[in-house]
């Protein structure tokens, strides 16, 4: 029968608890850390609002100015 406590004694004696499992917790807690970054990183990019043009994001503003700026058509 295997012992299945949550507490063990090292070398020294001293009384210390078992981390197993701890690698996948924290794992699962920087994952989910790391999408929120990237969702909130790419929603204020590419948020569009079609009711306020400068209120949208970073690359719809540029691709708005990059498309102003050919539809002109200015001639050299």
């Amino acid at each position: 029968m295997k012992d299945r406590s949550l507490f063990y004694r090292n070398k020294r004696g001293q009384i210390v608890r078992k981390q197993a499992g701890q690698i996948v917790v924290e794992y699962v807690l920087l994952l989910s850390v790391a999408v929120t970054i990237a969702m909130i990183i790419v929603s204020q990019l590419v948020k569009r609002d079609a009711d306020d043009p400068e209120n949208s994001g970073a690359l719809i503003k540029k691709w708005r100015q990059i498309q102003e700026t050919i539809a002109k058509d200015t001639q050299n």
